[in-house]
């Protein structure tokens, strides 16, 4: 288990990638595949405009306050194969890197449903994700932070956790 400290949470809260509208980002990603969703946000944003996705990754809050019984039961109607897992606020568990490992190792689609705190999904993603993969998450009050892993993001995860 890795507990983020505060000099960590601070880091994280740049963004890995490009932060586009969601627009920009349906646009964007037309015909690409191997895309990972991150957030309740933004996983139910890509249900509502039919934006095919591989791995959906949330835990029914937004801004921490949980999201409505519709947005729930919406999410809940895409699940075509269920992971849960518990990973506290402020820490990446053993457990969520190792559902995200079998997420990652198989082609079909999958949607992990965090107990607990979901957002720190992204940087075990990053190190565990093939080059290529892109990973798609919501950033609150600022857009969708989009960003392909590749050598130069998977070092700037590794640089965060040295």
């Amino acid at each position: 288990m890795r507990t983020i400290n505060p000099a960590q949470r601070d880091k994280l809260k740049q963004p890995f990638g490009k932060v586009m509208t969601l627009e920009e980002t349906i646009e964007y990603l037309k015909g690409k595949k191997n895309v990972v969703v991150v957030g309740d946000k933004t996983l139910i944003n890509f249900i509502n405009n039919n934006v095919p996705y591989w791995i959906g990754i949330f835990d029914f809050k937004t801004k921490r306050v949980e999201i409505s019984q519709e947005d729930q039961q919406l999410i809940l109607t895409q699940v075509k194969d269920l992971i849960k897992v518990n990973n506290p606020p402020r820490v990446i568990t053993l457990q969520l890197e190792n559902v995200i490992r079998e997420a990652l190792s198989n082609k079909k689609n999958k949607h992990i449903w965090v107990e607990g705190e979901e957002d720190l999904a992204v940087t075990p993603l990053i190190e565990q994700a093939k080059e290529g993969t892109i990973i798609v998450y919501g950033m609150p009050d600022k857009g969708i932070v989009v960003c392909q892993v590749d050598t130069q993001l998977k070092e700037k995860v590794e640089e965060l956790y040295a």
